[in-house]
C-alpha cells in the first residue's frame, strides 16, 4: 500500500493550471471583442448600436479595434469583464465538482487493490 507521492510533479501541475487559469481571465476581454464583432453584423432583432449602423450601411464588418473603441466608450473598461463573472462561478462549481468525484472514486479504486492484492 506504500504509494509515493511524486509531490514536486504534483506542485508543478498545480502551478500550470494556475499559470494557464491566469492566461485565460488575461485574454478574457479580446474573447469579449471578438464576440461582439461576431454579432454585430448579424443583429436581425432590431436593435441596432452606432457601430452597427455605421457598418451597415456599406456592408463592412467592424475591425477588431473598432469594436474596441465601442466597448470602451459605450461601457469603460469594465465593459470587457462583461460576463466574467458567471463564467468564473462556472469554472469554480465545475472543478469543485470534478475534484470531488475524482477524490471519491480514487479512494474506491485504492480500496478495491488492496483487496484484490490482499486476497
Amino acid at each position: 500500500m506504500g504509494t509515493d507521492v511524486d509531490w514536486d510533479r504534483q506542485v508543478s501541475g498545480q502551478h500550470f493550471a494556475a499559470k494557464l487559469h491566469g492566461v485565460t481571465t488575461v485574454l478574457y476581454p479580446l474573447t469579449v471583442i471578438k464576440t461582439k464583432q461576431m454579432t454585430l453584423p448579424g443583429i436581425s432583432a432590431g436593435l441596432k448600436t452606432r457601430i452597427q449602423v455605421s457598418y451597415k450601411q456599406d456592408g463592412a464588418t467592424p475591425s477588431f479595434r473598432d469594436v474596441a473603441r465601442q466597448i470602451l466608450r459605450d461601457d469603460g473598461p469594465s465593459g470587457f469583464l462583461r460576463g466574467a463573472a458567471p463564467r468564473m462561478v462556472n469554472a469554480a462549481l465545475w472543478g469543485t465538482c470534478m475534484v470531488t468525484v475524482y477524490e471519491h472514486l480514487k479512494r474506491i479504486c485504492a480500496k478495491d487493490e488492496d483487496q484484490v492484492g490482499g486476497s
